[in-house]
């Protein structure tokens, strides 16, 4: 599943693949040549691409 909204600080995001802690689901913290996310899990912060964080993404709430 692809997504062609931009991402917005806030938005929780359901990934593919767990993290090691056994969480699915990621934060949005900021937004620019890379996306930084933190695992709802254990709190632990990621970069990740854009073009690849929108291949990972499954599916994606709103909540800020």
């Amino acid at each position: 599943m692809s997504f062609t909204d931009p991402f917005e600080p806030g938005v929780i995001l359901k990934l593919r693949k767990k993290h090691p802690c056994g969480s699915e689901k990621w934060r949005i913290l900021s937004i620019g040549a890379f996306v930084e996310l933190e695992c709802l899990g254990c709190g632990k912060k990621k970069l990740f691409e854009p073009l690849e964080l929108r291949r990972l993404v499954r599916s994606r709430e709103n909540c800020q």
